[in-house]
């Protein structure tokens, strides 16, 4: 008998000119679905969002590798400066998620309007143990020289604000959807 899979997300409105696309992604969905362009493939037939899909997918995209890659499987991207690391990194990414026994990312995209402009309001939380945001945040601030580690200043040179709540796990992006992309 074949297996009936569950939906991952769902698409809602609220207010005319308002919605939200929720994402709750499972171990085996993280094993097997690359969710980032599903989701953005939807919010894409929002049409003012087309013109910011670019920086939406690069943010997006961030986040969910960070919660994926260290949240999840704790990879450190240190290693990937040195003499094939990159490539040491993608092996034990792959056997990390083959091997995840237990895990979640949540993930939401949620168009509200914040001082009459309109804002998407990106959210993403993750089952992982967190980290120490406020020196992450600090070390970006300083300038990040190294080959790695600089989607957090990516997403704030993007964003109107980033913010980490709690351990680290859960982090809110707002991204001004006011003014048109290129």
């Amino acid at each position: 008998a074949a297996q009936a899979v569950a939906p991952v997300g769902s698409l809602s409105r609220g207010k005319p000119g308002e919605w939200r696309f929720h994402a709750s992604i499972g171990t085996d969905q993280l094993k097997q679905l690359d969710i980032v362009p599903l989701m953005l493939n939807v919010i894409e037939q929002i049409e003012h969002i087309r013109a910011h899909i670019s920086p939406i997918f690069l943010i997006v995209s961030e986040l969910y590798t960070n919660a994926l890659d260290h949240g999840l499987l704790h990879l450190d991207s240190g290693m990937k400066s040195e003499p094939g690391g990159f490539d040491s990194y993608m092996e034990q990414r792959h056997e990390r998620l083959q091997n995840l026994g237990d895990g979640s990312i949540e993930l939401s995209l949620e168009q509200v309007e914040i001082a009459g402009q309109p804002v998407l309001r990106i959210s993403m939380k993750d089952s992982g143990a967190g980290f120490d945001h406020a020196a992450v945040m600090q070390r970006d601030m300083a300038g990040n020289q190294k080959a790695y580690g600089r989607g957090v200043a990516l997403i704030r040179s993007l964003s109107q604000q980033v913010e980490y709540q709690g351990c680290g796990n859960e982090v809110t992006v707002l991204y001004s959807l006011g003014v048109k992309v290129g």
